[in-house]
């Protein structure tokens, strides 16, 4: 006969449990684990790598902007230079063609329509003070003040815009005032 194993009887020291669960569960848990280190590597060294990227961009970007700021900075001292050296000449031919634009069959046509019949004008000195505003000092005769008050309302009607300069009396009683009036034109 087969001598039979020995059977071990001691089960204090080695009791007899199904530990297989355990093991498996264990198994499960350590490949998981692994599983969990490795994906969490993978993800810290591709946006990393990404943050990293976008990192360059971004200070290759603020270099490029503080180069176009600087370049925009240049830029515009030169403009202003430029313009600045070439502005008097602009504003000289602009003002040429702005007096000789000016209609002044209308301005006088409007002055001697604000003009009353008993009121001669016996000096008129025209000059241009700006681009569409020209100022003109002019010496009224009138018969007295109340024609004199009727030409300054006349002239405000048309949106004339007068100053009394001096006034005085002739011998034969006329009254003769110097007038500074400005005319804005309309463009």
């Amino acid at each position: 006969m087969n001598p039979s194993p020995a059977l071990v009887l001691n089960l204090a020291s080695r009791p007899a449990r199904n530990r297989r669960f355990y093991l498996l569960a264990r198994d499960v848990l350590a490949v998981a684990l692994v599983a969990l280190v490795g994906l969490t590597a993978f993800t810290v060294v591709k946006y990393g790598r990404l943050g990293w990227r976008t990192a360059s961009a971004v200070a290759e970007t603020r270099k490029a902007q503080t180069a176009s700021d600087q370049e925009r900075k240049r830029l515009t001292a030169e403009v202003r230079k430029l313009k600045k050296s070439g502005q008097a000449p602009v504003d000289a031919v602009n003002r040429i063609i702005y007096q000789k634009s000016f209609s002044w069959t209308g301005f006088l046509t409007e002055l001697e329509s604000a003009l009353p019949d008993s009121i001669t004008i016996t000096s008129l000195v025209p000059s241009f003070t700006g681009d569409r505003t020209i100022a003109l000092k002019l010496t009224a005769v009138s018969r007295g003040l109340d024609d004199l008050l009727v030409f300054l309302n006349n002239l405000n009607a048309r949106k004339f815009k007068y100053r009394l300069e001096n006034e005085t009396r002739e011998d034969e009683g006329k009254l003769v005032t110097e007038i500074s009036l400005t005319y804005e034109r309309d463009l």
